[in-house]
């Protein structure tokens, strides 16, 4: 009972603090990273040469193995902290940084799947509280879909290279590539959570089992067609998209 009352209060919490300088985020969350290493991202330092962030569920685990196994050196990337102020940290010491976004239906549904403790209302709430913080750094990060994320990587990774004049390697998105990427992020699923089997619920890649989940989470959301957070998200992503494409084409 104590133990869901918290994590209850939590979940509304956790997204107001990315609102807040990262240095108090830090000290509030840190303690996490440092006790469960590999369970909750890495925050930047340094040493970090580049950072990765989306809201949770947008294709980050993707696209930051996929980065490094793409890559033929060691690299230290900031990831799966999934917090904007990370973002602005990051710019604040020119840290290149890829943000990625993905369709807010599609973010809650998977959100929902892997933690049905989350409400629809909370999940859209910290999508636009996410991206809302953002938007005025638009012009600092490199903004990647998690369309191109999925299918055509190379090509925010070329936008990357080019903006902060680096030479990082290109992804290929091949079924030999994807494949041996997922088999890399089931590796690291079973190594962080202790366990011998996947959950497929949880799991950050495609899975068919979490497809026949999909439609009863779907219709769930036709509950909240009207509501005024739902349509605030879908303002920001629209914007978001807009951006991408005048300044992409």
């Amino acid at each position: 009972m104590v133990y869901e009352s918290i994590r209850f209060i939590w979940i509304y919490i956790r997204p107001i603090l990315g609102l807040i300088p990262f240095k108090y985020y830090k000290l509030i969350t840190e303690w996490r990273r440092k006790k469960y290493v590999g369970r909750f991202g890495e925050s930047i330092n340094e040493n970090t040469d580049l950072i990765i962030e989306a809201h949770a569920r947008s294709g980050n685990s993707f696209a930051y193995h996929s980065f490094v196994f793409a890559q033929n050196r060691e690299l230290n990337v900031a990831h799966h902290l999934h917090q904007p102020n990370h973002v602005i940290e990051a710019i604040k010491y020119n840290i290149p940084s890829i943000v990625i976004i993905r369709n807010p239906d599609d973010v809650v549904i998977s959100y929902k799947i892997r933690s049905p403790h989350v409400t629809f209302w909370n999940a859209y709430y910290s999508y636009y509280l996410f991206y809302w913080r953002l938007k005025p750094y638009l012009g600092d990060i490199i903004l990647a879909t998690f369309e191109e994320i999925t299918s055509n990587y190379k090509i925010p990774i070329e936008r990357l290279n080019k903006k902060y004049k680096l030479n990082y390697n290109l992804y290929d998105n091949s079924t030999e590539n994807d494949k041996k990427v997922f088999e890399i992020i089931e590796t690291q699923m079973l190594k962080k959570n202790n366990k011998k089997n996947i959950n497929e619920d949880k799991i950050a890649r495609p899975s068919n089992h979490r497809e026949k989940n999909k439609k009863s989470v779907s219709q769930n959301i036709l509950l909240m067609k009207n509501s005024i957070v739902r349509k605030k998200t879908y303002e920001l992503y629209e914007y978001y998209i807009n951006y991408h494409k005048m300044n992409n084409e």
